[in-house]
C-alpha cells in the first residue's frame, strides 16, 4: 500500500486550516493508500481523528522555525519522515520550511506573491512594502528549493507561480478545489 505524507505543520491560521481539514476529509474516499498526516496543534484539536479508518495515522507536530538555523521541528519532521519512508510528501500549502528526502508536492494560493498590480499594494506604507518584499523573496527561494512538483487551483495561478518562482509549466498542476464533505450529507430536521 503506498505511503503518503501530509504535511500541514506550517499551517497557523485562516483558510489555509479549512482547506487542510476538508482535503484530509476528502482522503477517506480513497483508502488504497496509507496516511501520515503531520497536524499543528490548531488542527490537531479540531479534526476528529477517531472518524478515521485504519489507514490514517496522525501526528501532532511542531511548527518549523522560519529562521533556518533553528531546525528542532524540522528534525523531528525529517525523524518521522525516515521511520515512515513514504512515497511521497504533500505539503497542502508552501512554502514550507522543511524539505523531505522523499518526492515532494506543495500546494500553493498565495495571490499576493504573484500579483504585484493588486490595489492593496499601492496603499502599503513604504516600510511594509519593503518587509512584504523581504519576506516574499524569502519565501521565494524556499518555494523554489523545497518542492519537486507544485500544485494550484487555476490555470492562472499556475502561469503566475512559473513566472514567480522561475520553473517549467509541467512542474505545476493545476488541482480545482472542493468542498468540505460534510455538505454532501442529508440534513434531517431543518427548521
Amino acid at each position: 500500500m503506498p505511503k503518503l505524507i501530509v504535511n500541514t505543520s506550517n499551517l497557523r491560521s485562516g483558510g489555509a486550516l479549512q482547506v487542510a481539514s476538508t482535503f484530509i476529509e476528502g482522503l477517506k474516499s480513497f483508502s488504497q493508500n496509507q496516511y501520515f498526516v503531520f497536524l499543528p496543534l490548531v488542527l490537531y484539536k479540531s479534526i476528529g481523528r477517531r472518524d478515521f479508518p485504519d489507514n490514517f495515522t496522525f501526528y501532532l507536530v511542531d511548527h518549523p522555525s522560519k529562521i533556518p538555523f533553528f531546525k528542532k521541528a524540522s528534525n523531528q519532521l525529517s525523524s518521522l519522515e525516515e521511520k515512515i519512508k513514504p512515497n511521497c510528501v504533500f505539503s497542502v500549502f508552501g512554502p514550507t520550511y522543511w524539505k523531505p528526502k522523499s518526492y515532494h508536492v506543495m500546494g500553493f494560493a498565495n495571490g499576493l506573491y504573484v500579483y504585484d498590480d493588486l490595489p492593496y499594494f499601492r496603499n502599503l506604507p513604504l516600510i511594509d512594502k519593503f518587509l512584504l518584499n523581504l519576506k516574499k523573496n524569502y519565501h521565494k527561494l524556499l518555494l523554489k528549493k523545497n518542492a519537486d512538483l507544485y500544485v494550484v487551483q487555476t490555470n492562472d495561478m499556475k502561469k503566475e507561480l512559473s513566472k514567480f518562482i522561475n520553473v517549467a509549466d509541467n512542474q505545476i498542476s493545476v488541482i480545482y478545489g472542493s468542498y468540505h464533505p460534510i455538505f454532501s450529507k442529508k440534513i434531517n430536521n431543518i427548521g
